[in-house]
């Protein structure tokens, strides 16, 4: 159940919507036990994950492509490139690329974001990350 509604996060991360709701009817279950099921089985909330891949994913782009911060924010679901930068500099301790560089141009600092581990926490620290 929690690798299906995981599937279906990385299918939708994209959709600026996506809600707990619309998951949990996924793997039909009510949203209230979904979220209980999800962060015991995950060690993660749901918008935790979600905000995971999200940022997961742009540090993929930025990795991949010239695209600027604005056009990553709306492709890995933010409305708002603002609140983006925000999320991606809370989540990896830097701020975006400048709009202007190119994929393989990034200088060492901005190279680092890719190794950079994601800040998100989780209070599963003795359990294991359990895939259903």
């Amino acid at each position: 159940m929690i690798g299906q509604a995981r599937e279906y996060i990385d299918k939708h991360y994209m959709e600026p919507n996506l809600s707990l709701y619309e998951v949990a009817s996924q793997v039909n279950l009510s949203s209230s036990h979904f979220s209980a099921v999800f962060s015991q089985g995950t060690c993660q909330t749901f918008k935790e994950y979600l905000t995971t891949t999200r940022i997961n994913k742009a540090k993929e782009m930025l990795r991949g492509s010239s695209l600027s911060s604005n056009d990553i924010a709306y492709q890995v679901g933010f409305n708002d490139p603002h609140y983006f930068s925000y999320v991606f500099k809370k989540n990896t301790g830097f701020s975006r690329l400048n709009s202007g560089h190119r994929a393989g141009q990034a200088s060492g600092h901005e190279k680092s974001i890719f190794k950079h581990t994601s800040r998100l926490a989780t209070n599963c620290k003795d359990e294991p990350n359990h895939i259903f």
